[in-house]
């Protein structure tokens, strides 16, 4: 797998991930006690974070700029 293939599939995973993310969102918003909130993050295998996002992002800018380079 190449840089290009590589960068186009953690874009892809971020993409996944924010839509996991705004549906984590909104159905934590609904959550009306404690306990249905721990029921909805353990429905969760993974939390969704901005950070993993960005993350994700920002190595495929860089693997972007890689390729770019050779």
């Amino acid at each position: 797998m190449d840089n290009l293939q590589l960068a186009a599939e953690l874009v892809r995973s971020a993409l996944a991930e924010k839509k996991a993310l705004e549906g984590y969102t909104e159905v934590t918003r609904d959550a009306e006690t404690y306990e249905d909130y721990l029921k909805i993050r353990e429905s969760y295998p993974q939390t969704p974070t901005k950070a993993s996002i960005n993350n994700k992002i920002k190595v495929a800018r860089k693997l972007l700029v890689a390729a770019y380079m050779e």
